[in-house]
């Protein structure tokens, strides 16, 4: 294969320097030089991801029970150090503390948006000392991160192991991001685990597994094991049958003799799903190759008139999100206001139930550190619940403008097997546009809702009750001790606060809905219309010195027909070996 790699990159490097498949054969060859076995664990916020990698390193090292908003993706390496070290997207590198607390820092949008990674390095032997566990940012995250997990990590993983939580079983999202991503995309096993089985009754734990295990028959089409463990009982006691048994599967598949044979079927199956991509691209070439010069021109026509109508297209995008908005905020409103009834009826009972003394105390800090939990926990729930919608209307805007791609260049002669741009393609471009462009958004808006949100409050959220302590007529009844005076005067006024809390949750949730719709169709539209210009712009060329590299690119055709014809053969001689 080694030979194929060379000879398909150099033919890469004199035809097309700028392909995307050259970045993937680096990859590749450094994944086989390394012979490291890399175990990506994915997942929902919130399902309990870092506390298996834990539980797996017996230590708690990585941040758990934040805001869901660890979008820093964690690269963990057999090793012994005291530090780790961030990479960040100019590829500056800088040495931190490798401990949680250090490491809890990153998991805040201030910190981590120019972030690539952080590596560190922990004792793995137990597991193999050529492993690395690989922590990634969950589901529903908006940020570029999550790409770089989707379309390098994922593909270039030999265990995936996916984290469900056994007390809310497989949700629709998770089969959807499974589904539409992570089976066509991963090249090695891929293990299930429902985390926090200490949270379910003992005697459902069986049910619950076997629910869940047809759910994911009906998508993968075979019978798949669920392991249920507790991540919490495991590192309790790293002696835990449950535990034990998930283990010693992780242990099995990554360590016996069979995984070497099972790596070169990853390398082989990278290899050729690299080598279909160019490929296509080589068939589009030799379509433009044999089309006539009308229909080329008549192909210019096409693109400049697809150019002409964006103006219309944007409007349909426009009703499009703002519908999409109306029913996010609809759902976002309705548990609001669920929410603030529920909040007010606890703080007035709180209120009247009051006996003690010190009731400054009980206003400045009780009080106010009860409303922030609270408000902070729905918050917490309800944002990566809204990141969810966005991410899903973000993949159907994609979904829709490369199938208006496909439609439009149906109707000429120039087809090719696959659309010019794939649903897969349009996601990276979004992220490609993303890191090219100056967001509006404020800086940590992209990096999940809970954080964003919390953030725009600012000091606010906590320092509501001190407004009322400040009134001074409330001072009187601190200094006098008219208890019952005081709460039958401080009860509508807290009602009116807690009134202004559900304004300004409603109003950020607003905010940070139609921000990140207006960055979707940013993104989008920039994509298309980058999209067309790079078509276009290729068959102007070809007209312009069509004649002059007739002959060139016949003879880089024949080249690839060679290439091809040797590159199948192997695969052919290599499926017949193994099989």
């Amino acid at each position: 294969m080694q030979n194929r790699m060379r000879q398909l990159q150099e033919f890469l490097e004199q035809e097309m320097p700028e392909h995307k498949v050259l970045s993937e054969l680096e990859h590749l060859q450094e994944d086989m030089e390394n012979q490291e076995q890399r175990i990506a664990v994915l997942g929902e916020f919130k399902r309990g991801k870092s506390s298996i990698i834990n539980a797996l390193l017996q230590e708690e090292l990585m941040p758990v029970d934040v805001l869901p908003t660890t979008a820093v993706l964690h690269k963990i390496k057999h090793g012994q150090s005291d530090l780790a070290t961030v990479y960040t997207d100019d590829e500056e590198i800088e040495s931190i503390a490798s401990h949680q607390q250090s490491l809890m820092n990153y998991t805040y949008e201030s910190q981590y948006q120019h972030v690539n990674f952080i590596e560190l390095y922990q004792p793995l032997d137990h597991l193999g000392d050529n492993v690395e566990l690989i922590d990634t940012p969950g589901i529903g995250d908006l940020n570029d991160h999550r790409f770089e997990v989707t379309y390098e990590h994922i593909p270039r993983a030999d265990l995936i192991i996916f984290v469900f939580d056994m007390t809310t079983p497989i949700r629709k999202t998770e089969l959807t991001y499974l589904r539409d991503t992570v089976l066509p995309l991963a090249m090695g096993e891929i293990m299930y685990v429902a985390n926090f089985s200490d949270r379910v009754d003992e005697e459902e734990v069986d049910e619950v597994i076997e629910y869940m295990e047809k759910k994911l028959k009906k998508i993968t089409g075979h019978k798949e094991k669920v392991y249920a463990v507790s991540s919490l009982f495991a590192m309790e006691d790293d002696e835990d049958e449950e535990w034990q048994a998930f283990e010693h599967a992780v242990k099995e598949k990554i360590t016996t003799g069979k995984s070497a044979e099972q790596k070169e079927r990853i390398w082989q199956r990278r290899f050729y799903h690299s080598f279909s991509k160019v490929d296509h691209e080589m068939e589009l070439i030799r379509e433009l190759q044999h089309a006539e010069q009308e229909e080329l021109q008549a192909l210019i026509e096409k693109l400049e008139q697809m150019e002409a109508d964006q103006a219309r297209h944007r409007q349909q995008l426009d009703v499009y999100t703002q519908d999409r908005q109306q029913e996010i905020m609809q759902l976002t409103t309705s548990s609001l206001a669920h929410f603030m009834e529920e909040l007010e009826n606890k703080v007035i009972d709180e209120v009247d139930s009051f006996e003690g003394e010190n009731i400054k105390v009980f206003f400045e800090k009780q009080l106010p550190k009860t409303m922030e939990h609270e408000v902070r926990a729905w918050i917490n729930m309800n944002a990566p619940k809204v990141d969810h919608l966005m991410a899903k209307v973000r993949y159907e805007i994609g979904k829709g403008l490369a199938q208006l791609f496909r439609n439009e260049f149906d109707q000429t002669r120039l087809q090719s097997s696959e659309p010019f741009m794939s649903i897969d393609q349009w996601q990276s471009s979004f992220s490609t546009t993303h890191k090219k462009t100056n967001s509006s958004l404020k800086a940590g808006a992209v990096g999940g809702g809970a954080a964003a949100i919390v953030g725009a409050f600012g000091a606010s959220m906590v320092t509501l009750p001190l407004l009322l302590v400040g009134m001074p007529f409330l001072k009187d009844y601190f200094k006098d001790h008219k208890l019952k005076k005081f709460k039958k005067e401080a009860i509508p006024l807290i009602r009116e606060e807690t009134e202004r809390i559900s304004h300004q949750l409603h109003e950020q949730f607003a905010i940070y809905i139609r921000q990140q719709l207006e960055d979707f169709k940013h993104q989008a539209m920039t994509a298309y219309q980058e999209t067309l210009l790079e078509r276009k712009t290729m068959i102007e060329q070809d007209l312009k010195h069509r004649h002059a590299q007739t002959d060139r690119r016949e003879t880089n055709l024949q080249a690839w027909d060679l290439l091809k014809t040797s590159i199948e053969v192997r695969e052919h001689e290599t499926v017949s070996t193994h099989s």
